[in-house]
């Protein structure tokens, strides 16, 4: 291929053939090669395309989901659920970002954003990929699948400081050229509850990180709040109790809670503690939601939450804010499934119904167990 050729995937993502190869490759026990294009990225390893069936009269047969060969041959389906993300989120999660503040350049040896990161998800989410024997189940939850965080009403986050006396940081200059985006953050988060001005004595600075998208990420400086903070000493499940746990479980799920630590309010005596400022001429705000800066916010007051929501259910693990539902069969799994969305709907949580594991991996692993030693 004399030149690199850009396509568009069928999920709008675009790529480049890089040149084309014949490989061999198995589907069950069938074996075979054929000429492949070679693209520098794909949803899966390998595509294969309608010119591959019809010339090893292969078919798919879409009520058995399966492929079929003319020799009754079957080899099942796996079903994809491709994760709608923007590209900015997944490289958000790298380390690789560029902070700053309007006075310095923050180095990335600094500890600041691993104390003061605010996490700004109030992305879309949609209905979560999911088997077909368990959709009547997920049907009649979906209002738990929202865009909008929820509240629970059955804890609150306390902020003791004993007796204290208010911290105020000066907030640090924003330029110009970021004050648009900025104002867009805040405007969204007071319009979902997540915080609201404030007239309190207490003052962090607010900070940001510089994606490589281009994005902005707020962040609060609460370094001298922690400091004064009594620390919560609730402690997390052990990875081994985890394990034990499972037992012989043959049916395992995830759930994921939707922009999760700002489902957990803070305590309305407490409120005034979190005031930031964003910058000089922007007022003060608080937040009546966990920011995820506090200290014991998402290993202590979270996992309390969670443990408090699902206690009793010995078919459900929590840590942090993954839900980990584990049964012995499908049957069995269906009524753990909707006793753990009843709890989260009990107690005003909402899920994330936008990632899924990837079908290919859990192929991997159940051919693995299929083996015999």
């Amino acid at each position: 291929m004399a030149e690199r050729v850009a396509v568009i995937s069928a999920f709008g993502e675009e790529s480049h053939l890089e040149g084309s190869a014949i490989i061999r490759l198995k589907i069950g026990t069938y074996e075979t090669q054929h000429q492949f294009l070679l693209a520098e990225k794909l949803v899966a390893p390998a595509i294969l395309s309608h010119d591959f069936l019809m010339t090893h009269g292969w078919s798919i047969d879409y009520a058995k989901n399966c492929l079929k060969q003319a020799q009754d041959a079957e080899v099942p389906l796996l079903v994809i659920a491709p994760s709608w993300e923007p590209k900015q989120k997944q490289e958000g999660a790298k380390h690789s970002e560029r902070y700053f503040q309007a006075s310095a350049v923050i180095e990335n040896d600094d500890n600041l954003l691993d104390e003061c990161a605010v996490i700004y998800e109030l992305r879309r989410s949609r209905s979560p990929g999911y088997a077909s024997d368990y959709c009547a189940v997920v049907e009649q939850f979906k209002e738990l699948f929202t865009v909008k965080p929820g509240a629970t009403k059955m804890v609150y986050r306390a902020i003791p400081t004993a007796d204290s006396p208010p911290v105020r940081v000066p907030p640090r200059r924003l330029l110009a050229h970021f004050r648009h985006e900025v104002e867009a953050q805040l405007q969204t988060m007071l319009e979902h509850g997540i915080i609201q001005p404030s007239n309190s004595p207490w003052l962090a600075p607010a900070v940001f990180t510089r994606k490589k998208s281009g994005e902005l990420r707020f962040c609060v400086d609460y370094r001298q709040l922690n400091k004064r903070t009594i620390k919560d000493a609730y402690p997390l499940p052990l990875p081994d109790e985890v394990q034990h746990r499972l037992g012989g479980a043959t049916v395992l799920s995830t759930l994921d809670l939707n922009s999760r630590f700002w489902q957990l309010p803070i305590h309305p005596d407490d409120r005034h503690k979190t005031a930031f400022c964003q910058g000089p001429g922007f007022g003060l705000c608080e937040f009546c939601r966990m920011p995820f800066g506090l200290c014991g916010g998402p290993s202590s007051s979270f996992q309390r939450l969670m443990d408090t929501v699902l206690r009793g259910l010995p078919f459900a693990v929590v840590y942090l804010d993954d839900v980990l539902i584990f049964s012995e069969n499908r049957g069995l799994y269906c009524v753990h499934l909707k006793q753990v969305f009843h709890r989260c709907q009990t107690a005003g949580l909402t899920l994330r119904g936008s990632m899924s594991v990837d079908p290919l991996k859990i192929a991997v692993v159940a051919n693995w167990l299929n083996h015999s030693m």
